[in-house]
Formats: structure tokens, sequence, C-alpha cells
């Protein structure tokens, strides 16, 4: 099988409206603003976590565990274009909705049906303007604070 090179192969979008998280729509997600091409090549990250839950006893002799709750940690740091410029207005008032990242796919292949996606219900946190920098554009950076669970096998519809 051959490997697949992610440069390129994302999409990730905010959207304001999904009825239906495990399958949104092609429409939903058209009208959601595209944030791929105003993130930096480093800009997005998903740090998934699992609390582990100790299940030993009392006469144990050994530690044990179960899988506890999942937790992502995301983070986006975007191209600082202005401050009446998208996606800086896009966070400014920590709006509620739902970042869907597709990847395996060119980020400019449009919407389309029977895609793969991942959807995180969330918050925005603060804008936070990055310091300046030698050779580089200037940058801010948004936290998501996850408002309901992640659906990982999401299928547009």
């Amino acid at each position: 099988m051959a490997d697949i090179v992610g440069d390129g192969m994302i999409r990730v979008s905010w959207v304001t409206t999904i009825s239906n998280t495990s399958a949104p729509t092609v429409a939903e997600l058209n009208a959601g603003v595209a944030l791929e091409g105003f993130m930096t090549p480093d800009g997005w990250s998903v740090a998934t976590a699992e609390a582990s839950v100790d299940n030993s006893a009392l006469n144990s002799t050994d530690d044990t565990n179960l899988p506890g709750r999942r937790s992502d940690d995301i983070e986006a740091t975007f191209k600082h274009q202005g401050d009446s410029a998208a996606p800086y207005t896009t966070f400014a008032s920590k709006p509620a909705g739902y970042l869907v990242e597709r990847t395996s796919i060119a980020g400019t292949t449009a919407w389309a049906t029977s895609q793969k996606v991942r959807v995180f219900p969330c918050t925005a946190g603060n804008r936070n303007k990055l310091p300046r920098t030698p050779n580089e554009v200037e940058k801010f950076s948004v936290k998501f604070y996850k408002s309901a669970a992640t659906v990982d096998l999401a299928t547009t519809a």
C-alpha cells in the first residue's frame, strides 16, 4: 500500500450550525469558514488524551486501571492579516460552533457526500496575538473548549 503524504491534504472549517454531528451536510459545511488557508503550517493542534481509572482493590498486588474520560486539547495558530480580516473577526466574540476536520483528501477539494470527517463541538476562547519574530508573519492563536463529545468518524451527508 502506498504512503499518503499529508502536505495539502487537510481541510478545517468553522461551522456555526450542524443539525447532526454524525452526518454534517455539505450545505452546512459550505456555510462555514474555511480556516486551513489562514493557519500556519504547524497551526492545527489536536491532542487527545484519556484518563486512567484505578480499579485496584485493597488486596491487589498490582495497580490495575480502566480507560476513563477522553479529552481533546484543541488550538489553532493563524496568520494575522489585520484586525478586520477573517479569521480574526470570526473568533472576536468567543463563538460557539463546530470545528470540522477532513484529512487524506486535498484541502482544495470541495466538500462532498460520503467524506469522513471529525467534528468537534466547541467554544472559541480568547484570541491571543503572538509575539512578533523576525522573518515570520504576524500570528495569533485561539484555544477551543469542547462542549460535547467529539465525533471521530462522521460521514458528510
